[in-house]
């Protein structure tokens, strides 16, 4: 995907966490932008751990990794990526330009690596992904279809680590498993 200078607010290109089992599952998981926590850790001595070091400190990391566990998976078998691919100043919300500026480096990416299947977590990524469809409410767990990859439409992680009722938690992460 290389590097990308299309939006002036863009601090960083993340790049995305590839597993090394992501060739045998070929399963993409996309989520909205980098965490704030990354500009934490920008200056650190290992730069190509950066975006997998913020991501294991976020709530929303933790979250993946626990969805993941429930599906017999790790960060390993699956490849991580940003709708959002850079950092903005000030953690800023991204505007509709830079979603499409992102929109098509995601493109690149699944062109690149061939996602047999994607879910994507989100109302950003689901608004994004399918304009016009209507609230992400009304779609979580349904299958569409993005660049001809089946695509599952999820909640962000960060609101299903939020739910109390591991019930709840378990029926989200349940969508995911069955779609996997």
């Amino acid at each position: 995907m290389g590097n990308c200078n299309l939006c002036e607010r863009a601090i960083e290109m993340m790049p995305s966490l590839v597993g090394k089992n992501f060739e045998s599952t070929r399963t993409m998981f996309v989520l909205h932008k980098p965490d704030r926590r990354v500009e934490e850790v920008l200056f650190r001595d290992n730069p190509d751990k950066i975006y997998e070091m913020a991501l294991r400190a976020s709530k929303t990391g933790s979250e993946v990794e626990r969805l993941l566990e429930y599906c017999g998976m790790t960060m390993e078998d699956v490849l991580i990526t940003n709708l959002i691919k850079c950092t903005l100043r000030n953690d800023a919300k991204p505007t509709k330009q830079e979603y499409q500026n992102c929109l098509r480096n995601l493109g690149f990416q699944i062109d690149a690596h061939k996602p047999r299947k994607i879910v994507g977590f989100g109302s950003a990524v689901y608004e994004t992904l399918f304009p016009g469809k209507g609230k992400v409410s009304d779609s979580i767990g349904d299958v569409m279809e993005y660049r001809g990859v089946p695509t599952l439409v999820m909640m962000h992680p960060s609101r299903i680590w939020s739910f109390l009722d591991p019930l709840r938690k378990e029926r989200e992460y349940e969508k995911v498993r069955r779609f996997l």
